[in-house]
């Protein structure tokens, strides 16, 4: 799946302004692969905000580890 020049530029912008940098990063490989597998557009759109998703929570993860304040906040009790 070839995107002519002029639609994955949209596509890119579009990516962008949404904020979705792992579906950026990642659709013209999963539209291969999609094509290759022959999935359906639901199922490559499913690919795509899974990713969206997984990458978010680990930065989420990712962030908040690096947060003396959240460290705070999300210790677990030491006794019940």
């Amino acid at each position: 799946m070839s995107a002519a020049p002029q639609i994955r530029t949209a596509l890119m912008e579009n990516l962008k302004e949404l904020h979705l940098p792992a579906m950026r990063e990642c659709f013209e490989q999963a539209a291969h692969q999609a094509e290759k597998e022959t999935l359906s557009y639901e199922q490559y759109l499913l690919q795509l905000t899974e990713r969206e998703r997984e990458s978010r929570r680990r930065n989420r993860i990712a962030h908040c580890c690096a947060s003396p304040d959240c460290r705070e906040r999300k210790r677990w009790p030491t006794s019940i």
